[in-house]
């Protein structure tokens, strides 16, 4: 799908924070790195199934220190990355450290609510297969992939993401799904979603929502190890199936965004979606 794209882009320092651009794309992720408040107008032509949306959005949202892009994927608003937050909504802070190399460490035996870096801790197996950083130095993994949660931590009442932000249920996930597939070729949801870098063997994506997927890994419930860092990235749901948590995930190969069922143990990241109004 091609999209031909004309605006024009006016300054509004007066007013700070008042008109912030809707991300739609390559274009507009270049619009919001320049980080000033800016009246953002597109006009399309020539796409097929092209309906561009003028709102106010803030940007950019921060929690815990770091400041979050922002995408709007249909009616969806969603952060453009993965949240990084050491702490809960209510400011208290969220278990890390966690020992994760037998079957019996702290990671795989926990019923709370934990979160890691991929790579985390001495105690730990850790295995990447990224062709741009090394997945399981710290500082680097941190800074491409975010952090890792548990789904204890997803379903704790005080909440991962900020007030007025949610860990997206089943069907929020459906619903993008469902967007982006009626915009690219079916299968090629995950395609669409990725990093245009980092996935191993080359199969990079083309990030054409702005939704900017990382290949973060996961760590696994059962030995708290680490692994697929580079090859795929998995990200939590809020719903449940019996006792598993439901997640999305995306890999080298295939191309689409799939939905697994998964021990809620299971470290994988986040992103928060604006609550309807």
């Amino acid at each position: 799908m091609r999209r031909i794209l004309l605006f024009y882009i006016t300054r509004v320092d007066a007013v700070p924070n008042r008109m912030q651009p809707v991300v739609v794309g390559a274009l507009s992720r270049y619009i919001m790195a320049m980080r000033f408040p800016v009246q953002f107008v597109l006009f399309c032509a020539v796409l097929s199934g092209c309906q561009p949306e003028i709102e106010d959005l803030t940007y950019p949202v921060t929690v815990d220190g770091v400041s979050y892009g922002v995408v709007q994927i249909g009616e969806q608003v969603w952060f453009a990355e993965n949240l990084q937050t050491t702490v809960y909504a209510n400011g208290d802070s969220i278990p890390t450290g966690l020992t994760g190399l037998f079957a019996n460490s702290e990671w795989a035996t926990t019923t709370e609510g934990a979160m890691a870096v991929y790579g985390d801790g001495i105690y730990s197996l850790c295995e990447e297969h990224s062709p741009a950083i090394d997945a399981c130095d710290e500082a680097q993994s941190l800074e491409a992939y975010g952090r890792l949660y548990n789904w204890y931590a997803v379903m704790d009442s005080r909440g991962l993401c900020p007030s007025g932000w949610h860990v997206p249920t089943d069907e929020d996930w459906t619903q993008l799904e469902d967007h982006v597939e009626a915009h690219v070729f079916e299968g090629q949801e995950g395609r669409a979603l990725k990093t245009i870098s980092g996935w191993m063997l080359g199969q990079n994506g083309t990030d054409d929502f702005g939704f900017a997927a990382p290949p973060g890994g996961y760590r696994g419930w059962d030995y708290g190890n680490f692994d697929m860092a580079g090859a795929g990235g998995n990200w939590w749901s809020s719903s449940a199936d019996g006792e598993d948590a439901i997640c999305r995930f995306l890999y080298t190969t295939p191309s689409g965004l799939d939905r697994n069922q998964v021990h809620p143990r299971a470290g994988y990241s986040v992103r928060c979606l604006r609550d309807a109004e």
